[in-house]
């Protein structure tokens, strides 16, 4: 009875939903949405929920997901990207989880996300958990590289899955991968006469944004690396990588 109660639903993920379902959640809406003192709270993806409508219905109904999803929503609020310094932020609330890092490697972590998971919430903090839980396990075994460079190597690998690999099982060619680099036009021209340069060049041009990646200051701290410390790198990183 009284006037200023409200009754608020609050519905999750339900673009994770398969179309029939979302469309269902979406239709049992409508029947209270003249309720007085009803509100629908929904987060989702606004693209993903537009095609799932418009898959349910097929090209037979000719509606639009998006003329659709405006009848139901009087009011959007749109989460702005993620920045540098939110995943800074955002690191320190998830690594009170598991332990501390220091300053430099939570800026490592801020500038390699964008390059590896860009600004999806959900997938930073699946790549920082993962991180944070390797550097610890690392830790505990006695694992002396940097932990800076540990996240580098780390992003890396999420990055451009086996390149790493590829690089250390040839010596030569993680050597020479540093001189390409940092080599200008006329000074590549030159490297092309070294072992392994084919190799390198390859590698580069069949994994997009890796070049990029490494002329970064946390890149080219990863390629100071010496061979044995990459190999104990990539045996403990294989615990918590992606397959």
């Amino acid at each position: 009875d009284d006037p200023d109660r409200r009754i608020v639903l609050m519905i999750d993920d339900l673009d994770r939903c398969v179309p029939r379902k979302l469309v269902e959640v979406l239709e049992s809406m409508k029947v209270m949405l003249d309720t007085e003192g009803i509100i629908f709270v929904m987060a989702l993806d606004p693209q993903v929920a537009e095609k799932a409508v418009e898959s349910h219905y097929g090209a037979d109904y000719n509606i639009k997901g998006k003329d659709y999803l405006k009848k139901l929503i009087q009011v959007e609020f749109n989460l702005p990207s993620l920045r540098p310094q939110d995943v800074v932020k955002y690191a320190e609330v998830l690594q009170k989880r598991i332990g501390h890092i220091d300053g430099l490697a939570s800026r490592t972590l801020a500038q390699v996300v964008p390059f590896i998971v860009g600004d999806n919430p959900r997938e930073v903090k699946r790549f920082i958990n993962s991180v944070l839980i390797t550097i610890s396990i690392m830790k505990r075994v006695g694992i002396t590289v940097p932990v800076n460079n540990q996240i580098a190597f780390m992003a890396m690998e999420s990055g451009w899955p086996g390149v790493v690999k590829d690089l250390w099982r040839n010596e030569s060619v993680w050597k020479l991968v540093k001189h390409y680099i940092d080599a200008g036009k006329e000074e590549r021209q030159e490297l092309t006469t070294k072992e392994g340069f084919n190799n390198v060049e390859k590698i580069m041009g069949n994994n997009e944004g890796l070049e990029e990646y490494l002329k970064q200051p946390f890149g080219k701290g990863l390629m100071e690396l010496d061979r044995e410390r990459l190999g104990e790198l990539l045996y403990y990183t294989a615990m918590t990588r992606e397959n």
